[in-house]
């Protein structure tokens, strides 16, 4: 996993409660329970992800007009093993925002990370007592993922914390380690945006089918990352849609929720070579 963009931000984004439709039942989780609810995901062979809840899917359930469907559920994918690293940080409170006003006492000499990391989660600072009492933290099912992750990131460790970090903001201590040169883009090296809609309809003879959409996209040959070209495409497609005929789509904010809108687009973005693989089969 490598970072196109803010770190602390994609930190926030796995804390936002989350809610969705499930078998004709509402579900929710709050923001500290989030991590724990993902499930796995196999795009095809090469690629296996986790997938989280992301925030309110019955509001696009009213928007796409599928308020009667029994289950509408948005998520986010993430590489495999992701949620697992981030859920052993967050049963840490490594991702409190601070200030966390006990930490104010760590001001003064810079603490090592270890005896940081100690003062946040209440523990003796001795590697042996520091390292039990954050395994049985994490717990059990992925601890020994945790804290792999906790060695990599440094925190138990003797180094000292990086000197631009706030040592009241745990997830500021933490964005600040995860700002490593491999943890960059470095030349050559592309960007992947995946995209997969699953829809199950069922016919009027009573039949099944599954309909897919799947974008898979990468950075292009002259660097070009994929996060730039299918939003700044689109953006600027839907531009210079308006300035040629601004009667045609009015005026204000709008979604493009209606034809006039959507099916230019896609078309556009598909002589970009953007394009979705669609698919139906049948449910048995």
């Amino acid at each position: 996993y490598k970072f196109s963009w803010s770190p602390k931000g994609a930190m926030l984004a796995a804390r936002n409660p989350a809610r969705w439709k499930q078998d004709g039942e509402i579900q929710e989780v709050t923001g500290n329970e989030l991590l724990a609810q993902t499930k796995t995901f196999s795009l095809n062979n090469a690629l296996m992800f986790d997938v989280l809840p992301n925030r309110d899917s019955t509001a696009f359930a009213h928007l796409y007009g599928f308020c009667n469907a029994p289950t509408f559920f948005r998520g986010t994918l993430r590489y495999r093993g992701f949620c697992d690293r981030m859920l052993a940080l967050a049963r840490l409170r490594l991702f409190e925002q601070g200030p966390v006003d006990y930490l104010k006492s760590a001001e003064g000499p810079r603490p090592t990370r270890r005896q940081w990391l100690a003062l946040l989660v209440g523990s003796d600072a001795s590697a042996p007592k520091l390292e039990m009492f954050v395994r049985d933290k994490i717990g059990s099912s992925i601890a020994d993922v945790g804290m792999e992750f906790l060695c990599w990131l440094g925190l138990l460790s003797d180094e000292p914390l990086p000197e631009r970090s706030q040592l009241d903001s745990p997830i500021d201590v933490v964005t600040t380690l995860l700002e490593r040169d491999e943890m960059f883009y470095r030349r050559g090296e592309r960007d992947m945006v995946v995209m997969h809609h699953e829809i199950v309809v069922e016919r009027v003879d009573c039949t099944l089918e599954k309909h897919t959409a799947t974008l898979l996209e990468f950075a292009d040959s002259k660097g070009t990352s994929a996060m730039a070209r299918t939003v700044g495409l689109t953006a600027a497609i839907c531009a210079k849609m308006l300035l040629e005929n601004p009667r045609a789509f009015g005026s204000g904010v709008q979604r493009p929720l209606e034809p006039k809108w959507y099916e230019p687009v896609l078309r556009i973005l598909d002589t970009e070579g953007i394009h979705w693989h669609e698919r139906v089969e049948a449910v048995p």
